[in-house]
């Protein structure tokens, strides 16, 4: 009789919990059943489709990226060091504290306005793609807030880049590399951050 290694995973961004049949998420002919969905059954199992593929093995990157990647909260420590005005852990060193439209099309304004719950504004008819995009960036640049990091991760110089590269809080400094986490009170895989930097992996 044939046995199947069965692992149950919860994937983002929608939070269902998806069981999978095998060691390899990534292999053809991968069988799954959902567990949390309305009007599915749990023992339904059917052939993955390219979506749920996806969805497990960014779920997949983002464990190994916490594993390997997070070395230790340092929130007491960096704390103190920006009390402190440290060399190197003054507020001038917190690398995207408030977001920058300046490099950003359209569609990036846009997404952040309604990622943060504001309105877009509506596209006059006579407004060209250039001024559109000003337009927006200056909406943004006019709701944007400071963010609020409640807690710091000592992280690797890899994560750290491409929390960058998504805007989120970081240091780098002589002394090393943290990631400012605007979250708390949760697992830090649910955050969703960790699954942003996975997708661009899988992306790319």
């Amino acid at each position: 009789m044939t046995t199947h290694t069965e692992t149950t995973t919860q994937i983002w961004p929608s939070g269902d919990m998806v069981t999978y049949r095998g060691d390899d998420p990534h292999a053809d002919g991968l069988m799954v059943k959902m567990t949390n969905v309305p009007g599915t059954s749990l023992d339904a199992w059917v052939l993955a489709t390219d979506d749920q593929k996806r969805a497990i093995r960014i779920d997949a990157i983002a464990k190994r990226i916490q594993r390997d990647d997070i070395l230790c909260c340092d929130s007491a420590l960096v704390e103190a060091l920006l009390r402190a005005d440290f060399e190197g852990f003054d507020a001038g060193e917190l690398e995207n504290l408030m977001p920058d439209p300046s490099d950003w099309d359209a569609d990036d304004c846009k997404e952040w306005l309604e990622e943060h719950g504001h309105d877009v504004p509506e596209r006059d008819e006579d407004t060209d793609d250039d001024n559109w995009r000003e337009e927006l960036q200056d909406g943004v640049n006019e709701l944007a807030e400071c963010a609020e990091v409640y807690e710091w991760y000592r992280i690797t110089g890899w994560l750290c880049s491409h929390l960058r590269d998504l805007g989120r809080v970081v240091i780098d400094n002589d002394y090393g590399y943290w990631w400012g986490r605007t979250c708390t009170g949760q697992a830090l895989i649910m955050d969703g951050v960790l699954q942003e930097v996975a997708a661009q992996i899988v992306k790319d």
